[in-house]
């Protein structure tokens, strides 16, 4: 998972940098991160943030690898989609390698179409 987020073509830290809350609530930014624990252990985390006034991204959706399988995935974005949309996002988008087939079926299973 490290790799993903620091070392891959995904930096954590320059998507932190470039989308951390601004103060501006129609400015690109605002980036929220959710944490899931059980018993304070960590289990996964999901990161969005706004485009604009009614576009957000989701960013990550990671589950530890010891949990997977555990419907935990689901739970966080279903938490996220309804955090967005209470926010007044109208259109959610993300991106995902063709290989991830475990989270293509996740985000199928959410409502999201592939577009290209």
């Amino acid at each position: 998972n490290y790799y993903w987020l620091v070392e891959g073509e995904y930096n954590a830290a320059a998507m932190l940098h470039h989308q951390a809350p601004s103060g501006n609530p129609f400015k690109k930014g605002q980036m929220h991160i959710k944490v899931l624990r059980e018993d304070n252990i960590f289990i996964g985390f999901v990161a969005y943030y706004k485009k604009s006034a009614t576009e957000w991204k989701l960013n990550f959706i990671a589950i530890d690898s010891k949990f997977r399988g555990k419907g935990y995935a689901q739970q966080l974005m279903h938490y996220a989609l309804n955090d967005m949309k209470r926010m007044g996002a109208k259109k959610i988008t993300l991106v995902t390698r063709t290989s991830n087939v475990s989270a293509q079926k996740l985000y199928n299973r959410s409502g999201f179409k592939e577009t290209y």
